[in-house]
């Protein structure tokens, strides 16, 4: 039981995908917080996205319902103007959280900008300062075949090395 515990231990954390999150103060009255997996996201890999809106006070997700506006921007590179090439209103936030997944198709810095309203009080816009993300190429399947191969190569050295071992050919 003992030895399933520490396999465990040591195996759960790379298993996780998200991270706490980044967080925006909005108000002065509300936390919206852009969690993300994977933590550094690829073209052509989906990222997901988890948006939450909590309490400042509290810290408590808001129990209510709210209405999500989501864009991404591209920048050519940081100081440059945001050039939207995605939009999307009206994404029902069932308690105030939401769920997204958005795949980027260009390599560089993009920034997803965040506004809500709540379901009871449609007109009033909240807007959260943007969240700055740097997206990073393509994995290469070059480098997982590499990778791959090195790992069966190893194994291939080790076991004829371990059958020497075993048969004192080399000791």
């Amino acid at each position: 039981m003992k030895k399933i515990f520490f396999a465990l231990f040591f195996v759960l954390p790379f298993l996780a995908g998200a991270h706490g999150g980044e967080q925006r103060v909005v108000d002065g009255k509300y936390i919206v917080t852009m969690s993300r997996a994977p933590f550094t996201p690829r073209v052509g890999t989906p990222t997901k996205l988890l948006i939450s809106i909590s309490d400042i006070k509290s810290g408590n997700v808001l129990d209510h319902d709210a209405i999500m506006h989501i864009r991404v921007a591209r920048l050519a590179s940081p100081g440059d103007e945001p050039q939207f090439i995605f939009e999307e209103r009206d994404i029902k936030a069932e308690r105030s959280t939401v769920g997204y997944t958005y795949d980027f198709t260009e390599e560089g810095f993009h920034e997803i900008y965040i506004d809500f309203a709540f379901a009871d009080e449609p007109k009033k816009i909240f807007h959260a300062e943007d969240y700055l993300l740097d997206i990073q190429p393509r994995e290469q399947a070059s480098d997982a075949i590499a990778l791959i191969y090195a790992a069966i190569a190893g194994l291939i050295v080790g076991f004829v090395f371990a059958r020497f071992v075993v048969y004192k050919k080399i000791l």
